[in-house]
């Protein structure tokens, strides 16, 4: 299956933490390899600028 990640999983890795998100979630998400993961250049411009404001 092919799964799109949003940004949201992404924030723990830049300290900003997601009331109903375990802090691991993305880790435990990655780990399971019978998916194929991907992620817009959009999402990363989202962390970036997110991560900027803090």
């Amino acid at each position: 299956m092919k799964i799109l990640i949003d940004s949201s999983y992404f924030l723990p890795l830049i300290k900003i933490a997601i009331k109903s998100f375990p802090e691991n979630l993305l880790i435990t998400l990655l780990s399971d390899s019978q998916h194929e993961y991907y992620y817009s250049n959009l999402s990363i411009f989202e962390l970036t600028a997110n991560g900027l404001q803090v």
